[in-house]
């Protein structure tokens, strides 16, 4: 059987004995003269609603017993000026039992910390006169860190008195200003910096007045237009970098990138291969297809290849160039490091 069960239990056999023993009718009523209710709950072992009840069968008044009963008139008369939490201390409870006692002498909710001062709507107490004249003058982030409540709070304040907010940032740009702004920078990045905003402020300040910016978006499409109308106009790669003003290699990572976006731009046959064919010298490859082709490993080609043009830090980088040499046609036979022979 629980421990809830067993109380239970022992409070119904303490209600029948007292009920059929005068004996233990003048027991309790002797203790319950003395003693508090969490005393006779202890010696007893019951529960307070035990207890109480019995009480009341005996006609007793139990409010002697009751701490709220005893503190009702100090409690009724520091509640307009104190917080629940200074309550709790004061009376030593907890800031819940505050809140029943408030409920339980039919008062509104206590004020909070911050409301002790300024007041609040649903709370004890109303808004002093200063805090109601900065509703709407300034931010309400600004003015719950100055009144030290919640932005949420200040908000509610505002809102059912019917004050509209301080406009933002972007609200107080003149439309004449926004306007002239938007004809000399087009572009939404350069419209914000122009005016000190943010892009999102920059996109609900052109909403509002009905201008069309650029975005970056829009600036990548456009680039990547005439991007594709030079490349596409252009008979070789190396022509369409000169008209694009850029180097070779550049204008094919270009291509390449708006490729993966999505543009179908055509491909060039010097378009990847121009920029390592100029490096490419056939002479000192030769030689080196030559050297690696009379040593017997690859450690061997590594210490005669000491002053060779192309030089090498590990056998897998020159393994790697050799398997290049072979895609261009040379003739390079396979080779293994001497471990792996074994």
């Amino acid at each position: 059987m629980g421990k809830k069960a067993t109380t239970h239990a022992r409070g119904l056999r303490l209600k029948k004995r007292i009920e059929a023993s005068e004996d233990a009718r003048e027991e309790f009523l002797a203790r319950y003269r003395v003693e508090t209710i969490p005393g006779l709950m202890r010696q007893y072992k019951v529960s307070r609603g035990v207890v109480f009840s019995i009480a009341e069968a005996l006609g007793l008044n139990h409010d002697r017993h009751d701490k709220f009963s005893r503190c009702k008139d100090d409690f009724l008369r520091l509640c307009p000026n104190k917080t629940a939490k200074e309550l709790a201390v004061l009376f030593d409870i907890t800031p819940t039992t505050v809140s029943y006692w408030a409920r339980r002498a039919g008062l509104s909710p206590l004020k909070k910390a911050h409301t002790a001062k300024y007041g609040s709507s649903g709370y004890v107490g109303k808004l002093t006169e200063e805090a109601v004249a900065k509703l709407g003058k300034a931010k309400d982030i600004d003015i719950a860190k100055e009144l030290g409540v919640s932005r949420e709070r200040v908000r509610q304040w505002r809102k059912l008195r019917g004050i509209p907010k301080f406009p933002s940032r972007w609200e107080r740009v003149p439309a004449e200003v926004a306007q002239r702004v938007a004809k000399e920078k087009p572009l939404l990045v350069d419209f914000a910096k122009e005016l000190n905003l943010t892009t999102r402020m920059a996109q609900l300040l052109a909403d509002a007045h009905g201008l069309v910016l650029v975005t970056p978006t829009m600036a990548i499409a456009m680039r990547a237009h005439d991007f594709k109308r030079i490349w596409d106009a252009a008979s070789t790669g190396k022509e369409a970098a000169k008209k694009l003003g850029m180097t070779l290699p550049k204008a094919s990572q270009k291509a390449s990138y708006y490729r993966k976006k999505g543009y179908n731009l055509k491909y060039f046959l010097d378009e990847h291969r121009r920029n390592t064919d100029s490096k490419f010298n056939p002479e000192e490859a030769e030689k080196l297809v030559a050297l690696w082709n009379s040593c017997d490993s690859i450690d061997e080609f590594m210490e005669k290849n000491v002053d060779g043009y192309y030089k090498y830090t590990t056998n897998q980088a020159a393994s790697a160039r050799m398997h290049s040499l072979r895609k261009r046609g040379y003739f390079c036979k396979p080779m293994h490091r001497k471990s792996r022979r074994k």
